[in-house]
């Protein structure tokens, strides 16, 4: 988890559960597992054993939960149980050997308990098999997903999404030591049609991101790390063009999938998301943390994000609402006071021209942070990312509505 000023806060929304399983029999059993604890519960299936899983200790973030199948041979079983444990992880052990030696072993070795395989119709207990599974567990981080919302063009929101995502990625490399795990981030362009975030950051186009959409059951972290660019070190972008649009809707709605994906493997994801994609499918909002709106000082820029933030505010479990001006298009030139009053928010970003930065970041493929760290336009991203882990105010709500109708949703 990042250190210092920065603290990662999110919400938990499911039980990970992770099986590392060769043989049918340990397959059903770990299906039949996440089936009885429901909706609360999400599986993802690796092939291999009780040693696959240890190999990846210190190399991938596992999941809350991990189902291991033994193996053949049980004397090294038991010690990969063992640093499994070790490393932090609450494990369910399977195997097709039923006796109480193996038994009692596996327990010493640290796990939370043994099923011998098959598991046929018996039914498991649950709350014996998952313990209380408490909430660092999982390190906030890991849950973290942050989406920027440009909601008319020019605005430069692809700008601000990269930038933000290498604002974290300098607060975890200032606190934390080179190459730990958590020092990293994900950065996704959700604009299928044209994104440009890997252009701007001088890279490859990333066509994994389309494979990952088309069929996001398959996506673990082993193909999350190989298929993703590393335009710096820690930051991990996927940013891709269908060739086809026709494919476009159905990549478009397996987006919720690979954003709970990405929340198991990295410590924050910040999502350049369209709005047309936001507006279409509000839902999405759902699967996210915080949306941060971006807006010019223009009537019809006001007015699109306050429509875009009342749809928005309508889904079960909306996110926090930040807001932030830029002012590369100038528009009306409202005054913040008036922009705020519009919008019916107490707290408002404001995000300098810097034309000069921007072009000089474009020049090189790099973001802005990293030709000019303590220019405004790098400093108003930092303030950005320090309000973002400012702890939630719900406070008294007013009952004031905005000049556009919209009632606003402050922090």
């Amino acid at each position: 988890m990042f250190q210092g000023k920065v603290k990662l806060n999110a919400r938990f929304k499911r039980t990970q559960i992770e099986a590392f399983v060769e043989s049918e029999d340990a397959r059903d059993a770990a299906e039949k597992l996440v089936a009885q604890i429901g909706e609360t519960a999400s599986l993802t299936i690796h092939p291999g054993t009780a040693a696959t899983a240890a190999r990846l200790i210190g190399t991938a973030p596992l999941g809350d939960i991990l189902i291991v199948e033994l193996g053949a041979a049980l004397g090294p079983a038991m010690d990969r149980i063992k640093e499994l444990k070790e490393a932090g992880s609450r494990v369910i052990a399977v195997g097709h050997v039923n006796d109480i030696p193996t038994y009692q072993d596996v327990l010493d070795a640290g796990a939370q308990e043994y099923l011998p395989l098959p598991l046929g119709d018996r039914q498991l207990q649950i709350s014996k098999l998952l313990g209380s599974v408490a909430p660092d567990t999982r390190t906030k981080a890991q849950s973290r997903c942050i989406a920027v919302c440009g909601v008319s063009g020019g605005l430069g929101a692809s700008a601000i999404a990269e930038n933000l995502a290498v604002a974290y990625l300098d607060a975890a490399g200032s606190t934390k030591a080179k190459g730990d795990l958590q020092n990293r981030v994900a950065l996704l362009d959700a604009d299928l049609e044209f994104g440009s975030i890997a252009a701007d950051l001088d890279t490859d186009l990333t066509m994994g991101l389309l494979d990952a959409l088309l069929v996001p059951e398959r996506v673990d972290d082993t193909f999350l790390t190989s298929t993703m660019a590393t335009p710096l070190d820690g930051l991990y972008l996927y940013s891709a063009s269908v060739n086809d649009p026709s494919s476009t809707s159905e990549m478009e709605a397996n987006l919720p999938s690979l954003l709970r994906r990405c929340r198991q493997s990295f410590p924050l994801t910040v999502v350049d998301l369209p709005r047309s994609l936001l507006a279409a499918q509000p839902e999405l909002a759902e699967e996210l943390d915080d949306i941060i709106f971006i807006f010019g000082p223009g009537f019809s820029s006001v007015r699109n994000c306050s429509r875009l933030v009342e749809r928005v505010s309508k889904s079960s479990n909306p996110p926090r609402f930040s807001y932030l001006m830029s002012k590369r298009r100038r528009g009306a030139g409202l005054t913040p006071a008036e922009v705020k009053q519009a919008l019916n928010i107490s707290d408002l970003h404001e995000l300098p021209e810097s034309a000069s930065d921007l072009a000089r970041a474009s020049l090189k493929g790099q973001p802005v942070r990293r030709i000019s760290k303590k220019g405004p336009y790098s400093r108003a991203i930092t303030r950005l990312m320090n309000d973002l882990e400012e702890p939630v105010n719900l406070g008294p709500k007013s009952k004031r509505k905005g000049l556009f109708g919209g009632k606003g949703h402050n922090k």
